[in-house]
């Protein structure tokens, strides 16, 4: 556990997931469970979460049942595949079979995302939840920054009765 970091850097490097009992009472931001419809909850949670998605609700850890963190290979075989395929794509090399079923791995580097059916072959759920995590992590940051009640959101942006153009996060590059 000690190898992931529960920071509030949003350009933290070394985030991984964690499987355990939380305590949040954030009232902004809850850690999210999975239903018909996606809702976010705060008190005592039991689960398996990102360490993203435990920035964003500011949970607290109580009991840690098992730690999992991402390992990376220096390798751009993979990356070549789909610097490829993409120029095959848009340079107009493909046929129209090919062209549809290279749709889903060229739009999203995670595959078929959140909770399509049936799974693709291409999806890759740890990206995705790290992409999603770290999205939550932005926003909920963003919401500690509004200075108005808060509306709705979307994806990315908050809605609010007055606008404020100047919520920004301060950002810097991941190498």
């Amino acid at each position: 556990f000690n190898e992931l970091s529960l920071s509030n850097d949003l350009n933290e490097g070394r985030y991984g997931w964690v499987e355990g009992i939380f305590q949040t009472n954030n009232d902004s931001w809850g850690l999210p469970l999975r239903g018909a419809n996606n809702f976010y909850a705060t008190g005592m949670v039991q689960g398996f979460y990102h360490s993203f998605d435990l920035c964003a609700s500011k949970a607290k850890v109580v009991e840690v049942s098992h730690v999992y963190k991402p390992v990376f290979c220096d390798t751009s075989e993979t990356h070549q595949k789909y610097a490829d395929m993409l120029i095959r794509r848009i340079e107009g090399e493909m046929s129209e079979d090919e062209a549809m079923l290279s749709k889903a791995v060229l739009n999203s580097l995670t595959g078929k995302l959140g909770q399509a059916h049936p799974v693709a072959r291409t999806s890759n759920f740890f990206a995705y939840s790290t992409v999603l995590a770290h999205s939550h992590f932005v926003m909920s940051q963003l919401f500690d920054r509004c200075p108005s009640e808060i509306l709705a959101m979307d994806t990315d942006s908050i809605f609010s009765p007055v606008s404020y153009t100047h919520l920004t996060l301060p950002t810097k590059r991941i190498v």
